[in-house]
């Protein structure tokens, strides 16, 4: 069985992420709903690194936009990387700004063209080897 590490925010007591380890969507779901809780209970939203346990280094990772109602954001690492978007959906108007390890970090509307629940489809799909139909890349966004 395939285990995925899950990082997100600054654990300031650790002075470091916080980093829980997944083995299947069902546990991926329960750590993505206590993010979207604590996004909510502190008023943020967070960048999320999902990077299979054996590739350490990120080669094909993703990280995605946690935490708003609105807008995510998804972003393939590695050889074939790139900004998933819904082709169909216009740019934000702003930029979004995402925690990415207790840092404010402002994401352009180009890279903001995803739903919230496309996010967690292609969360998902990264687990099961699948990437959502509704998703097309943009590699220089």
């Amino acid at each position: 069985m395939s285990r995925y590490i899950v990082t997100w925010g600054l654990d300031e007591q650790a002075d470091d992420t916080y980093r829980v380890i997944v083995g299947n969507v069902d546990e991926l779901d329960r750590v993505l709903d206590t993010i979207e809780r604590t996004s909510d209970d502190d008023n943020a939203a967070y960048v999320v690194t999902i990077l299979a346990e054996d590739d350490p280094d990120a080669h094909r990772a993703i990280q995605i936009g946690v935490g708003r109602s609105d807008r995510g954001f998804l972003l393939y690492l590695g050889e074939d990387g790139g900004y998933g978007y819904e082709p169909g959906l216009s740019p934000w108007p702003e930029t979004v700004v995402f925690d990415y390890n207790g840092e404010a970090t402002e994401y352009k509307p180009a890279r903001t063209r995803i739903t919230p629940a496309v996010v967690r489809a292609a969360a998902r799909g990264y687990l099961t080897a699948t990437r959502p139909q509704t998703i097309a890349i943009d590699p220089n966004a």
